[in-house]
């Protein structure tokens, strides 16, 4: 039998990070005043979009790991698209 001195255990927590990767993989569909504007670095995505309505953005990412334990606490995505002068997102 076990016996625990009293000390029955009626509720614990238990904290788990996940682990976050970004593959450099992305499709991307912008509506803007124009219609659509696409980006994806899968070519089929691109060639289903129509090539007359792919534009190339920047993009940014960082991953960031401010206490050092080998796990990406925050993932930061910046998308800049480039837009014509008449257009508007």
């Amino acid at each position: 039998a076990y016996f625990s001195y009293g000390f029955w255990k009626k509720e614990e927590t238990y904290y788990e990070q996940p682990q976050i990767v970004f593959n450099h993989k992305i499709a991307l569909l912008v509506e803007a005043s124009s219609g659509l504007m696409a980006f994806s670095t899968l070519p089929e995505f691109n060639q289903m979009a129509g090539y007359s309505n792919v534009r190339i953005p920047q993009v940014q990412s960082l991953e960031d790991d401010p206490d050092l334990n080998g796990r990406m606490d925050f993932f930061n995505l910046t998308i800049t698209m480039p837009l014509q002068s008449p257009e508007e997102v």
